[in-house]
């Protein structure tokens, strides 16, 4: 067979140390440890200058504590199993960009929820729907229901 030749009639390739050879496939062994927030472990624990362990906090992309139109409770906190739907706890509104309307307002939600879609107890959907059907039938001026 034919031998191939490595420069400067040797048939051996040139020695190479480990640290060109992981230099060369790109490999670095220099273990490094990164925090929670993504950073390096050690800009994390006082590199900045705050004391070790202490932490700048964070900052939030969403503010915190944050309240749409008058409400104290946040869009989900509430779900009426009878209209499948989510609302507000604070007042039990299930629309989304509605006003806050308090204690006074939650009685009120609590009633028109219940006409309308029901407890969410198996039967009451029915009876608030028969009720719907009810307001349409034109009644007689006798009370009776037109025949």
């Amino acid at each position: 067979g034919k031998s191939v030749s490595f420069g400067a009639g040797t048939n051996a390739p040139p020695k190479e140390t480990p640290e060109e050879r992981a230099t060369r496939f790109g490999v670095s062994h220099a273990e490094q440890e990164y925090g929670r927030d993504g950073r390096l472990a050690s800009e994390a624990s006082g590199a900045t200058g705050n004391k070790p362990g202490k932490r700048a906090p964070i900052p939030c992309k969403y503010e915190e504590d944050a309240h749409a139109n008058g409400h104290v409770a946040v869009w989900g906190s509430y779900f009426h199993r009878g209209a499948f739907s989510w609302g507000y706890a604070d007042d039990h509104s299930l629309i989304k960009s509605s006003y806050g309307t308090g204690p006074n307002g939650r009685i009120a939600n609590d009633e028109s929820n219940e006409l309308q879609y029901g407890s969410g107890v198996a039967g009451s959907a029915m009876l608030a729907s028969a009720r719907k059907m009810l307001e349409v039938i034109p009644k007689a001026k006798n009370g009776n229901l037109a025949s």
